[in-house]
């Protein structure tokens, strides 16, 4: 990534491009944090307030611990994979009320 900004020019904000991909661990913290501070740094660049990143859920629950102590000003969204799988969660955890779910190809009422 850095690659692409060396030359010290920054893109228009509509400029939408694939960056490549991370060579690090992933569950190093340091590959998290040096990855949301280049988000906050080509932000401020880009007088971006509030730059967003989205994160799977093992990634983004040390992000946003990183963000909160860091205090960095990046936003830190849950994939919607695990923002459905927790939300599923929560529904099949709270008992005492059928759920409805929806099977392959019908409904089911599921009650407990």
């Amino acid at each position: 990534m850095h690659d692409l900004n060396a030359d010290g020019s920054v893109p228009q904000v509509t400029d939408i491009r694939v960056l490549p991909i991370i060579d690090q661990n992933p569950n190093d913290l340091i590959c998290i944090y040096s990855t949301l501070q280049f988000i906050s740094d080509q932000s401020a660049k880009l007088a971006i307030p509030s730059p967003c990143i989205t994160f799977d859920h093992p990634l983004w629950l040390k992000a946003v611990n990183i963000i909160h102590s860091e205090k960095l000003n990046v936003v830190c969204r849950l994939g919607p994979f695990h923002t459905m799988m927790s939300f599923l969660g929560w529904v099949l955890s709270y008992r005492g009320h059928g759920v409805l779910l929806w099977t392959e190809h019908s409904y089911s009422d599921v009650s407990w």
